[in-house]
């Protein structure tokens, strides 16, 4: 019997979610061998994709508007890397309000990949993290509204071929003016702490 065939990327369909007032555009997987994994990734991304919606008050009795859209960041041999946002704006609000999130995963494996399934155990990895989060800051002289801490281990995240990026929502360290903080920092900067996957992919 024939193996299926390897494709160097992970196929998707743009599905919508649209009524009056709402138009969330989302991705779905197709064409994987194992229907099963790709079922458990497109249920993934849709439970996050609605999770925004649900976070950003699409029920609310004032919305007026809501918009969603996503980007590929990373599409490349068993890595799929996706950011979404949600875009909300209600009756009589000084503004509206954009949230974002965004899902990593090994299509092959059927895994969603967590900040820390990036790094080797017992590599400190949130120390090193932080220091470097902590210098942009002051380097993009971002004004906090709350002392920035530490990377945390439910931090959001992305990749893309040459970085990991952090990011941070509106009001959760920054004034809604900045807009989403997001930190890109190389991955050869972290060559000695990440998992060999990582080296060996992207840092050519």
């Amino acid at each position: 019997m024939q193996k299926p065939k390897r494709h160097p990327y992970t196929n998707l369909l743009i599905q919508q979610h649209h009524t009056d007032n709402v138009n969330v555009q989302y991705p779905q997987i197709i064409g994987l061998a194992n229907l099963e994994t790709q079922n458990k990734l497109n249920n993934t991304i849709k439970n996050k994709v609605f999770g925004l919606m649900a976070e950003n008050g699409i029920k609310g009795k004032n919305l007026e508007e809501m918009t969603g859209s996503f980007e590929v960041k990373l599409n490349q041999g068993k890595w799929l890397s996706i950011v979404f946002t949600n875009y909300a704006y209600w009756k009589e609000a000084a503004h509206g309000l954009t949230l974002q999130d965004s899902i990593t995963m090994d299509v092959n494996m059927g895994k969603i990949d967590k900040l820390s399934d990036l790094f080797k155990s017992n590599s400190f990895y949130k120390t090193r993290l932080t220091s470097i989060i902590k210098k942009k800051f002051k380097e993009y002289q971002f004004p906090l509204i709350q002392p920035y801490e530490s990377v945390k281990d439910d931090d959001r995240f992305f990749l893309t071929s040459k970085n990991l990026v952090i990011y941070y929502q509106s009001y959760e360290y920054t004034p809604y003016y900045i807009g989403l903080p997001e930190f890109p920092i190389p991955l050869t900067s972290l060559s000695s702490i990440l998992i060999p996957e990582l080296k060996t992919n992207f840092q050519s």
